[in-house]
């Protein structure tokens, strides 16, 4: 299964999130995030992007599901820089094995 992004744009105009689904193996992701995630902009006004936490997520795929959490909001924070922060943000990963 290839990363597969559903996004799912401003729900009742108060919570914007979307859904990325990863898959290696027998090892399945999900995380769902709201746009305060693949919003966050840097200084030059660059999001970081839906395909960026996908990458994060393939590059820690072996780690656990708070440990990928963990590596998700570094990148944003890394991406960010010393933009500040101009949304909420809300992340959850999980990780299925079958």
């Amino acid at each position: 299964m290839s990363n597969r992004i559903f996004p799912f744009r401003c729900l009742h105009f108060l919570f914007c999130l979307a859904v990325i689904l990863c898959g290696l193996g027998r090892d399945v992701w999900a995380g769902l995030y709201s746009d305060g995630i693949s919003e966050a902009i840097n200084p030059g006004q660059e999001q970081f992007g839906d395909e960026h936490i996908s990458a994060v997520i393939e590059a820690h795929r072996k780690q656990s599901a708070s440990q990928i959490m963990n590596e998700i909001i570094a990148a944003v924070k890394a991406h960010a820089g010393t933009a500040p922060q101009m949304d909420d943000m809300t992340l959850v990963v999980v990780k299925g094995t079958g």
